[in-house]
């Protein structure tokens, strides 16, 4: 799978979704100077934006003010005019969407409108009113406190956190999980519906993927597509903790199909809920009269 390092030094902008061959996920990194702006005061109609701060002191403007990030700190952007958002420098910071066939932007200050396929600018159409009241508050992925999960067996004993549920996010979710020497995060699996994302926070975790075992880095940030070349185990081998973040897309009304190789397991969710075997294939009319 191709690896992309959030800390090595790049451009001012880098597309990083496309850098790992992303579908559901965009994802762009930014190196802003003082008083840089990574794109004019916008907000979207169609998408969720995450701002990640890597390094730095990114500023993120909006309605309620100016907010100043750390190192660390994720902000949710909503759709709507409550994710109005300006990011500026100085700081290196990941700005992270789910996609969308059609999205709609709006600049309030340059009375604009952009639709989203074709690219097409409207101008003088945007009659946005700024909201007033609270804006977004960040969390933060190394401070965030995680916490034990006693079912979990010997080998998968992790400590988490879900971080979207706390940042008020509805189209993209993420979870931190800290392991310690010898622990993975979820046994060897791939999605059939969401498109998953690791970033390592801390730590020199290992990778399983379909061509192998490979040692990961700080920084590093991996994309799990859907089906069997997104197969994936996250483990930490060496004699360290390490914590990393990971990030998917929220399937609709909550859909879910996870593959299990190792042991033929398909679990199904919300509906009926359940892990099963798929050792036996079944012709469609087995068992109907």
């Amino acid at each position: 799978m191709r690896r992309f390092n959030l800390l090595a030094p790049q451009s001012s902008r880098t597309r990083v979704g496309d850098a790992v061959g992303a579908v559901q996920i965009a994802a762009s990194l930014y190196d802003l100077g003082e008083s840089q702006s990574s794109a004019p005061s916008h907000f979207h109609h169609g998408i969720e934006e995450w701002v990640i701060a890597l390094a730095g002191a990114p500023r993120v403007h909006t309605a309620a003010g100016e907010q100043t990030l750390a190192e660390g700190d994720v902000l949710c952007l909503p759709v709507g005019l409550r994710g109005l958002h300006e990011v500026t420098g100085p700081g290196r910071a990941l700005i992270v969407s789910d996609t969308r066939d059609l999205d709609v932007v709006e600049l309030p200050d340059r009375g604009e409108i952009i639709v989203q396929p074709p690219g097409a600018v409207i101008r003088g159409a945007t009659s946005a009113t700024v909201p007033a009241g609270t804006g977004p508050v960040p969390v933060n992925v190394h401070a965030l406190p995680v916490h034990d999960d006693p079912g979990q067996p010997e080998g998968y004993r992790r400590r988490e956190a879900m971080i979207g549920p706390a940042l008020g996010a509805e189209r993209l979710g993420a979870s931190i999980y800290e392991l310690d020497p010898g622990d993975a995060s979820a046994p060897y699996h791939y999605e059939g519906v969401e498109e998953e994302w690791l970033v390592v926070l801390s730590g020199t975790p290992s990778l399983r993927d379909p061509d192998g075992e490979h040692p990961l880095a700080t920084g590093d940030l991996v994309c799990f597509p859907i089906g069997p070349d997104g197969a994936h185990k996250v483990v930490n081998r060496s004699d360290a903790v390490a914590r990393v973040l990971i990030l998917s897309t929220q399937p609709a009304n909550n859909l879910s199909i996870c593959v299990y190789p190792d042991s033929e397991k398909v679990g199904v969710w919300p509906w009926p809920a359940q892990r099963l075997r798929i050792a036996e294939p079944l012709d469609y009319w087995d068992g109907e009269a």
